[in-house]
């Protein structure tokens, strides 16, 4: 929509709160990569309970590089996760990790889709 000369952008945030281990990492991050990671959204996986969470490698690499499937990288790292027992059950340590990341993912998806803030 155009308003004043003005693009208006909607820009989603997908929370997922998950007390298991995702058991099919390889086709989630072949979907992220092809399909998810051009859209406009951030994904925050939040892991709650007892689950080893330490088997889901796909989620714990580096935020600052997008991840891959296969052959191809995603266009950016839309994807945020952490743990509760990572921040000892502290829902404002939780808020600050994983919503630190999400203004550098918009940016990011704005400067890939050529728009101005």
């Amino acid at each position: 929509m155009m308003e004043s000369g003005v693009q208006r952008v909607q820009y989603m945030v997908l929370t997922i709160i998950s007390d298991g281990v995702l058991s099919d990492g390889e086709t989630f991050m072949s979907k992220l990569v092809h399909t998810v990671s051009p859209l406009p959204i951030s994904i925050v996986i939040i892991g709650v309970g007892n689950e080893d969470f330490g088997k889901m490698p796909f989620f714990l690499g580096d935020e600052n590089v997008p991840p891959r499937s296969g052959n191809k990288q995603a266009a950016r790292n839309c994807l945020t996760f952490a743990t509760m027992k990572s921040v000892d059950n502290d829902l404002g340590r939780l808020a600050e990790k994983i919503l630190r990341r999400v203004p550098e993912q918009a940016t990011e998806w704005l400067e890939l889709n050529r728009m101005k803030r």
